[in-house]
């Protein structure tokens, strides 16, 4: 498997048996948002959170990193 190959099914969204779309491939939060694609990845620890964010189509990235274990207000940040 090439490299190209695995990057396109870590970001494959899975689907239900019924063929509903699911907004989780392999770890990943992967969704679009006004024709973008967008990926993210997020947990928490030891009072901490924090989300990575990946815009795919504009080839750019961004972290958000919170001193509160509360990992849904980070996510929130971080969802469009």
């Amino acid at each position: 498997m090439t490299i190209s190959n695995a990057d396109r099914l870590v970001h494959l969204a899975g689907h239900l048996d019924d063929g509903t779309r699911l907004d989780y491939a392999w770890a990943l939060g992967v969704r679009e948002h006004a024709g973008r694609r967008i990926s993210r990845h997020g947990g928490r620890w030891a009072g901490l959170s924090a989300q990575l964010v990946r815009l795919a189509d504009q080839r750019s990235s961004f972290v958000i990193i919170a001193l509160d274990d509360d990992e849904d207000r980070t996510a929130t940040l971080a969802t469009p």
